[in-house]
């Protein structure tokens, strides 16, 4: 593509049906992380804006591209268009409009920390986000239900572990709500810079514990109150033994959500098979939560 002084190069990548907007935020946010210089949505389609040097097209889209197979998203045609100057640059922060969740919290972009909040929601719980690769904006229901879950059992004073992090928002919440200690393990490398953005942000950093690791921690690093798993039952299902085995006691309880609804009866299994007691099923459009215990044959 030919340059021209009032045209911009971007990409159009069609969104496939059933992303949601923190899907796109993902997306958007590894563009940008490349060296894109924004985007917007409009009409099921993505607009990525590039720079002028068409040396730095190349990697921008590697790093887009492996952001999208992470996804799930189809291969895009990476054909470059071009567009006339327009205020495009920010265009993409209207998709990331407070949140409120649950009956106390409310999820709002760094970029507004120095507006107030929305009339209805000012006495809310404020976590603020800097959308970026880690999953957990709140748009997804699974976190959602995982947000309302830890609402309703959060207590002060008591240690929780977030295992399968993202951008920490599980965690954040639990430390704002007076928890003694939080640990957060996610195991996306691309996920922790902004996991701690966020924690930063938050002025929560002598708070959360953050770590990048693959598996929970041994139980010689000490038990928790609370455990919140929201990740996919292929990703968690092989350390449901290892998190049950980290409960305190049979006050604890276990939030699993990243499931598909009609997973239930399955992971139900699974968490009876590891010794914990599911006792709440919620649901939110396809998606599902389980709440658990330690049953009688938690392994101890």
């Amino acid at each position: 593509m030919e340059s021209h002084s009032t045209n911009w190069p971007h990409w159009t990548i069609e969104v496939p049906r059933g992303a949601d907007d923190e899907q796109i935020a993902c997306v958007m946010q590894a563009a940008a992380d490349a060296g894109a210089l924004g985007g917007h949505v409009d009409s099921g389609r993505l607009f990525v804006y590039l720079p002028r040097e068409q040396a730095e097209f190349e990697s921008i889209r590697l790093v887009v591209e492996r952001e999208m197979q992470r996804l799930g998203w189809p291969a895009a045609d990476w054909t470059l268009h071009a567009l006339a100057d327009a205020p495009w640059a920010t265009a993409w922060k209207a998709t990331f409009t407070p949140l409120a969740v649950g009956k106390n919290i409310l999820i709002r972009p760094d970029w507004e920390m120095d507006q107030p909040a929305p009339e209805p929601w000012r006495d809310r719980l404020t976590i603020w986000i800097r959308p970026g690769l880690g999953f957990g904006t709140g748009r997804h229901e699974s976190t959602r239900l995982a947000l309302e879950r830890l609402e309703e059992v959060m207590r002060p004073g008591i240690d929780v572990l977030d295992f399968g992090a993202g951008n920490a928002v599980l965690a954040m919440v639990a430390a704002k709500m007076g928890a003694r200690r939080v640990l957060a393990i996610e195991n996306d490398p691309q996920a922790i810079p902004n996991a701690g953005e966020n924690i930063d942000l938050n002025g929560l950093a002598g708070t959360i514990e953050l770590r990048e690791a693959a598996v929970p921690p041994g139980p010689g690093e000490g038990l928790f109150d609370l455990i919140v798993c929201n990740v996919i039952p292929r990703q968690a299902g092989p350390h449901f033994k290892a998190l049950s085995a980290l409960l305190k006691d049979v006050k604890s309880s276990v939030i699993y959500s990243g499931f598909l609804a009609d997973e239930k009866d399955e992971i139900e299994t699974a968490l009876r098979e590891v010794g914990l007691e599911p006792c709440r099923f919620t649901t939110e459009a396809e998606w599902g939560a389980w709440l658990a215990g330690p049953g009688s044959g938690a392994p101890r």
